[in-house]
């Protein structure tokens, strides 16, 4: 999808909104700061194909506003994208009907899927019927169809977890492995020089849990590093200084634009909320990881 058929309505300029910012740059998307301007944008010019709507907080749009936007580009299909303060919209006010409504802090991983979706022949989450329920919406994500080739095209990356807690790095090793990647366990040392691997675990291999399966290694030989924590643990900027140069990515408790921010000072790549759509962190993961061929690596 062309920039030029695009439009984002909403205060780009607030930090929760970089993401989105930082696509609407890349794209050249168009840009309006409210709905008044976009709609006096759309009598001096076409009608976009996608309106990206940016709600910082709940009534920040008047639907009436609204009705009078979507009048005057009846073709358009919507996406809204809520910052912090509208996330419970969907149970106290009443959001905006017939668009996939998403996070702020979740867009990046979001935007990279439709756009892997698109290129499948697959249509994007704005592209389906207007009339389909969140229900509905999320029944079609559950039965879309995986990339076959992205594993492939990602060479079978080593996949280095750290997380705060054994359920997490199951989880995670489990994905890990079903795309054809492989889980390695690690922890902190208490030097910032070095990371150690957890101990080894006794017994079979065919008798141990994805996490006894995980691979452990002392020289760290990981592609990418999966950091799993809670936003304000200070484990996490000590791992952090271990891992300079890496690609690595955080995954945190109800990360806030100021806890996004502070996570890619430190070196983060992306970073993801708890809990989360693993597809989305996947397509993350195998776009911005570093190829085996790559001779820097």
């Amino acid at each position: 999808m062309h920039g030029s058929s695009i439009l984002v309505i909403g205060e780009l300029a607030r930090p929760e909104f970089s993401a989105v910012q930082q696509t609407a740059t890349d794209l050249g998307a168009g840009r309006q700061r409210n709905v008044r301007a976009a709609l006096a944008g759309l009598r001096a010019g076409e009608p976009p194909e996608l309106i990206v709507l940016l709600q910082a907080a709940p009534g920040e749009h008047r639907p009436e506003e609204l009705e009078e936007l979507q009048r005057a580009a009846p073709l358009a299909r919507w996406v809204l994208v809520f910052g912090a303060w509208s996330e419970g919209e969907t149970r106290t006010g009443r959001p905006w009907p017939g668009a996939p409504r998403i996070a702020a802090h979740r867009w990046a991983g979001w935007w990279d899927l439709q756009q892997a979706r698109l290129g499948r022949g697959e249509p994007a989450g704005w592209e389906l019927p207007p009339t389909m329920t969140d229900e509905e919406r999320q029944l079609e994500r559950l039965g879309a169809t995986e990339d076959p080739s992205a594993s492939a095209r990602s060479g079978g990356l080593r996949v280095g977890i750290y997380a705060h807690d054994r359920a997490w790095f199951t989880a995670l090793a489990e994905v890990c492995e079903a795309r054809g990647h492989a889980a390695i366990k690690i922890a902190m040392a208490a030097s910032a020089a070095e990371i150690l691997e957890d101990p080894v675990l006794e017994g079979p291999a065919t008798e141990r849990t994805p996490i006894e399966r995980a691979s452990s290694n002392r020289s760290l030989d990981c592609d990418v590093v999966v950091v799993c924590g809670r936003s304000a643990e200070p484990e996490i900027e000590r791992l952090a200084a271990q891992l300079a140069g890496r690609v690595w990515f955080a995954l945190v408790d109800f990360p806030r634009w100021d806890d996004t921010a502070r996570l890619r000072e430190l070196g983060a790549a992306a970073v993801f909320a708890k809990p989360l759509y693993s597809d989305e962190l996947w397509a993350q993961i195998e776009r911005l990881a570093p190829r085996r061929s790559d001779p820097s690596h």
